[in-house]
Parts: structure tokens; C-alpha cells; sequence
């Protein structure tokens, strides 16, 4: 969905006020006949854009036309992102890219790791408050009520249907499934595994990839799914190394994996078993880390628009910020395959 025309005006223009770019406090602010230029919008639009800077205390009136208030760019905004795990490489991707974002909008990130723990988290958001954080983004596998009932706006990364209150941008997991499945059945597999995390409620890429399996006629049995405790520490090798030795029988073998670390597991048990990538065994991953590339053979994975997703996060939280009540809503991104030597098997 694209973002209105007055929108992106109001979110350039808040920009550039915060940064001093159209000058000092008590200078005037451009008329709405310059704007109506610039922008090559309509007065209208302009007007409507200039009484919402009003009421965000960034423009004030004076005589006939429009200063900039003063001290809007002493006090720099101010976002908490709460994530499971600093050095989950998915999460430490997207702390970098809300950095990335937040310096362009002149926003200071203050990053933290909940562990899913619940002290953790109500220490999170003491902080964040001390901090005059302005509102919260949470991508955790699971999260404290304490986040829930804090008072600062929250707003989710990732499906947690727990968050129901909040709004959340995510990416559509079921097309991930997919995706991956229709991939791994135009290579010719006909023999299907999973692998994923007891710890998930509700697994929508395993939804989307079990869907597309019986379009097709296809199924993935219940003994063909190895689910790992995320948790608890074990001997992960040898699980995986197990696993496929006692389930492995019909080639080539269609393997989809929850995330991309969990992928290079089933690279490594295949090498053990003597097993060929991917003639016996076709593997795909979720994330598309940069080390998918450096694997042996290199890993296809789901590519998830990551820098979207802190774009879209803070889009909300602007609209959010303008008074707008965004309730629940939902926005889901779209995923992509990025198709590497681990999934494309050789004809004849």
C-alpha cells in the first residue's frame, strides 16, 4: 500500500524541522504557495500538512504566516527496539537497520535484549522511560504483559498473536512456506522434511509450506518434522546427524528449515552421512544471512526485507505521533526466494 501523497509531505517536512534544515526557532517557515511548489502538491494538501505541524508543536503562527517553535531540535526522539537476543543474526540485522533508518530520520535507537525474560523486560521498560523513549518496537519470541500495559506506544515485528492490541509489521510467513515448498517440487523432490521450534505456537511458514505440499498431492509426515527445544541446551550435531540417518530413504529429499542457522545444521549432518547437496537432500533456509553465501555448498534461503521492515515500523509510529489511531493493524511484507547451489538440483 502506498504511503498518501500528504503523508510522506508532513514525515519530510518533520524531518527537516528536527534537523534545523529550514532554519533556527523564530524564523519563518515556508509559505504554503512555496511548499505547493516544491512538493508539486496542492494548497489544500499544504494546508492540511501545515496544521498538523501545528499540532505537533514543530510550526507556530505568527501574524499572516508560519514560524518554526522553538527547542524542537534540543531534545533528539528517541525509539526503544526490544529483541530476544542482541546476538541473534536476524535480530543484530535489525537493530542495524533501524540504526540505519532512525540516523536518516534523526532518531536515536536505544536498543536492548529481553531474553524472553520477564524481570528482564520490566527492567527494559523502566529504562526506556527514564529515557523519554517515545515508544517501543518489540520483535521477541515471546514478551512480559509488563511491555503490554507499559504506557508508551508498542508496536510489533513478527507475527507474536499475543500482541493483539498493538500494530504489527511482519512478513507473510505462510508465503514463505510457500514459496520454499514450490521450489523444492519444481526440482523433483517428492520426499519432504521440516525443521522447527517446539517453542513457536503457531508455525506459519510450516502452515504455508504443509499447504502448498497438498496442492500439489504431497504431503510432510508427522515423523519427518524435527522440532528443537530453542531453549535447551543439547548436542545439536548429533540430533540433526540422527534425525536424517533414520529418516532419509526416498531422493532427492525436499528439506526446509525454520531459519537459516538450523539449514547449515542439516549441510553439516548431510556431509557425516555421505549424503550429496542437492542431489540427495535439497535444503532452503529462512533469512538469507550473509554467511548463506559461504556455506558449501551455498544456501538458498527466504529473503525477508529487513530494512522494510524498520522503515514501515516507524512509519506507523509517526502516524501514531500526527494523532492517529492505528489500532491493531497489520502489515505484511512479502518475502523472497534467493535461489543458491543447496536447492537446485542437477537434471539426468
Amino acid at each position: 500500500m502506498s504511503i498518501p501523497k500528504q503523508d510522506e509531505i508532513l514525515k519530510q517536512l518533520t524531518f527537516e524541522l528536527t534537523q534545523g534544515k529550514l532554519g533556527s526557532a523564530g524564523e519563518p517557515f515556508p509559505t504554503v504557495r512555496s511548499l505547493s511548489e516544491s512538493f508539486g502538491a496542492s494548497p489544500v494538501t499544504i494546508q492540511r500538512v501545515v496544521h498538523r505541524l501545528c499540532d505537533l508543536g514543530l510550526i507556530q503562527r505568527q501574524g499572516r504566516g508560519m514560524k518554526i517553535a522553538p527547542g524542537i531540535h534540543r531534545e533528539r526522539r528517541r525509539i526503544g527496539v526490544v529483541v530476544s537476543q542482541m546476538d541473534n543474526p536476524f535480530h543484530s540485522r535489525l537493530l542495524n537497520e533501524f540504526e540505519h533508518v532512525g540516523e536518516k530520520r534523526g532518531i536515536e535507537i536505544l536498543s536492548a535484549g529481553c531474553a524472553d525474560n520477564s524481570q528482564r523486560s520490566t527492567q527494559i521498560i523502566r529504562m526506556l522511560e527514564e529515557n523519554k523513549a517515545e515508544a517501543i518496537v518489540v520483535c521477541a519470541n515471546k514478551i512480559d504483559a509488563n511491555i503490554n500495559a507499559g504506557k508508551l506506544p508498542v508496536i510489533c515485528i513478527g507475527g507474536m498473536t499475543f500482541m493483539q492490541k498493538h500494530p504489527v509489521v511482519g512478513v507473510d510467513s505462510i508465503r514463505a512456506g510457500e514459496i520454499a515448498a514450490a521450489h523444492l517440487i519444481h526440482q523433483g523432490c517428492r520426499d519432504f522434511f521440516y525443521v522447527t521450534s517446539e517453542n513457536i505456537a503457531l508455525d506459519e511458514r510450516m502452515l504455508g509450506f504443509t499447504r502448498c505440499l497438498e496442492h500439489h498431492n504431497l504431503k510432510l509426515p508427522e515423523e519427518h518434522i524435527l522440532r528443537i527445544d530453542q531453549y535447551k541446551e543439547e548436542p545439536l550435531n548429533e540430533t540433526f546427524f540422527e534425525f536424517f540417518k533414520n529418516n532419509i530413504s526416498v531422493r532427492p529429499a525436499g528439506v526446509f528449515c525454520f531459519h537459516d542457522l538450523w539449514a547449515m545444521r542439516v549441510l553439516r549432518a548431510a556431509h557425516f552421512l555421505s549424503l550429496n547437496v542437492p542431489n540427495d537432500m535439497a535444503v532452503v533456509g529462512v533469512d538469507n544471512l550473509p554467511i548463506c553465501a559461504e556455506t558449501f555448498p551455498p544456501l538458498s534461503s527466504i529473503a525477508y526485507p529487513i530494512r522494510k521492515l524498520a522503515e514501515s515500523a516507524l512509519d506507523i509510529l509517526d502516524e501514531i505521533r500526527s494523532g492517529r489511531n492505528v489500532g491493531a493493524r497489520r502489515t505484511l511484507l512479502e518475502p523472497q526466494l534467493v535461489i543458491r547451489q543447496s536447492s537446485v538440483i542437477k537434471k539426468g
